[in-house]
């Protein structure tokens, strides 16, 4: 996992993550052995009601905002065994600075 510390980080991770709003056949619907790291510290199951699920990307990657106020990037691999992946994570008031400044 990268973690990033700066505007500039965020605004380059984000233009290279290719976000796009949620849809209706976004799901975090997996099981509870699917857990990602983030940059709170904490490890946390992809199904998790209390992440809230700010973009997707292709292919089935997550940008989550944890109750603890940090913004991971997740990509959830695997068919019949399910593994997350954190790309990249870091503070959500870092995050929304770097949005503003894109003009999003």
């Amino acid at each position: 996992m990268q973690i990033l510390n700066t505007k500039d980080e965020v605004i380059q991770a984000i233009s290279e993550s290719n976000l796009q709003p949620k849809n209706s056949l976004t799901s975090t619907n997996y099981g509870n052995h699917v857990t990602f790291q983030c940059s709170c510290n904490e490890t946390h199951t992809v199904n998790d009601i209390s992440n809230q699920v700010f973009a997707i990307a292709m292919p089935v990657k997550f940008c989550f905002i944890c109750k603890n106020q940090h913004v991971s990037f997740v990509q959830v691999k695997g068919f019949f065994s399910q593994k997350a992946n954190t790309i990249w994570s870091c503070k959500a008031d870092l995050f929304n600075e770097a949005l503003d400044q894109l003009g999003m």
